[in-house]
C-alpha cells in the first residue's frame, strides 16, 4: 500500500512555519531532501503514517492532524480541487473521493451507508497498518467534518455527529465533546444526519498551490523500488534490517524475503545496489572525505567500506574518485 507524497504537503507546510529546515523535514518522512520536491512520489503507506507521529510529537500538539484535516477541506489541500470543481453535493464528493483514494494506493477504503435518519461514512485500513495509522485516521475525521459543517451551514449541530477513532484523544473538544468521539476500529467511522449528503457542496474560492492527484500518469512502484527507497532514507543505519524494512511497507518479514525471491533479488543485494550507487555518486560529484562516505553508510569505518566498494565495482574508492 503506498500514498503520495502530496497527502503530506499540508503537514510539511505547517513545520515549515513552525521553523522546520528540508533537511529536517526530510529526515521526520524518511527520504532524501530532493524527493520532498516530488509531490507524485508514491510511499510505503507505513512511512507516511510514522512521518504524521514524527510531526505530531515536533509540534508537541496532539490535535495537529485533526486540525490540519479540517484546513485541507478549506482549500489547503490542493490535489482535491478536481473534486469540488466537479461534484455539486456532498454525496457525490464523498463518492468520488471514496474511489479516488482507493484507487491512489490502497491504504483506504471507503464506505458510505445510509440507516433510515443518519448515514455512517467508514475508514478501514488494512491489517499491516501500523498504529500510527491513527494519524492518518484523525485527518481524515477532521477533512470529513469540516466538509459537512461548511455544507450545512448555520443549521450544523455537532452533537448529531459521532466518530470513533483509534484514538478519540486526537480530536480537540472545541470540535466536538467527548461524548462524540468514541474509541474503537483501526480506521475512522462518522456518523451524522443523512440529510447533510443532499446539501450542496461548500467549494473553497482558493486552494493552495500544488499539484492534482487526478490524472497522474505515475505508476505504483513494484516491491524492489519501494525497498530501494525505504533503504535510501536509512541508508546510514546499521541496526534498518529486513524486519524493519517489512514493518515499513506493512508486510511480514517473511513475505518480503519470499516475494522478492520470486522476482530474482533480496534485500541484500538491494542493499548493496543502494549503497554501491550512492558511494560512487558521493565520490564523484562531492568533495567528502572517503572517511565520510563510508560514516554516512554505515560503515564503521574506511577499510570496511573500501573492501565493499571493490566487491561491488571491482575498484577502489580511490580509483573511481579519480575518474577511472
Amino acid at each position: 500500500m503506498t500514498i503520495a507524497l502530496a497527502f503530506l504537503h499540508p503537514v510539511l507546510d505547517e513545520m515549515r512555519k513552525k521553523g522546520c529546515t528540508e533537511a529536517e523535514l526530510a529526515e521526520i518522512v524518511g527520504v532524501s531532501q530532493d524527493v520532498l520536491c516530488d509531490p507524485m512520489r508514491l510511499l510505503p503507506a507505513n512511512q507516511v503514517y510514522n512521518a504524521l507521529q514524527k510531526a505530531t510529537d515536533r509540534t508537541g500538539d496532539r490535535q495537529m492532524c485533526f486540525s490540519l484535516g479540517c484546513r485541507m477541506a478549506s482549500g489547503h489541500w490542493s490535489p482535491i480541487r478536481p473534486l469540488f470543481q466537479q461534484n455539486e453535493t456532498v454525496i457525490d464528493f464523498i463518492s468520488e473521493f471514496s474511489a479516488l483514494a482507493e484507487k491512489q494506493g490502497r491504504a483506504a477504503r471507503y464506505k458510505l451507508v445510509v440507516e433510515g435518519n443518519f448515514a455512517v461514512l467508514t475508514l478501514r485500513r488494512p491489517a499491516s497498518a501500523n498504529t500510527n495509522a491513527c494519524y492518518a485516521d484523525a485527518i481524515a475525521a477532521g477533512f470529513f467534518l469540516e466538509t459537512l459543517r461548511k455544507a450545512h451551514g448555520i443549521a450544523w449541530d455537532r452533537k448529531k455527529i459521532v466518530i470513533v477513532l483509534q484514538d478519540p484523544d486526537l480530536v480537540p473538544e472545541n470540535e466536538l465533546p467527548k461524548s462524540s468521539v468514541l474509541w474503537g476500529m483501526k480506521g475512522m467511522s462518522i456518523r451524522f444526519p443523512s440529510k447533510y449528503l443532499g446539501a450542496k457542496l461548500f467549494k473553497p474560492d482558493v486552494f493552495v498551490a500544488g499539484p492534482n492527484l487526478k490524472g497522474s500518469s505515475k505508476t505504483k512502484l513494484d516491491l524492489s523500488e519501494q525497498v530501494r527507497q525505504v533503504m535510501k532514507a536509512q541508508i546510514a543505519n546499521r541496526k534498518f534490517g529486513p524486519a524493519q524494512i517489512a514493518e515499513a511497507l506493512g508486510m511480514e518479514r517473511w513475505k518480503l524475503q519470499d516475494l522478492l525471491s520470486k522476482s530474482g533479488t533480496s534485500v541484500s543485494q538491494l542493499r548493496d545496489e543502494v549503497k554501491s550507487e550512492k558511494a560512487v555518486e558521493s565520490l564523484r560529484n562531492s568533495s567528502d572525505k572517503i572517511e565520510r562516505i563510508a560514516t554516512d553508510l554505515g560503515f564503521s569505518d574506511s577499510a570496511n567500506f573500501a573492501r565493499a566498494f571493490r566487491k561491488w565495482t571491482g575498484l577502489s574508492p580511490s580509483e573511481v574518485r579519480n575518474g577511472k
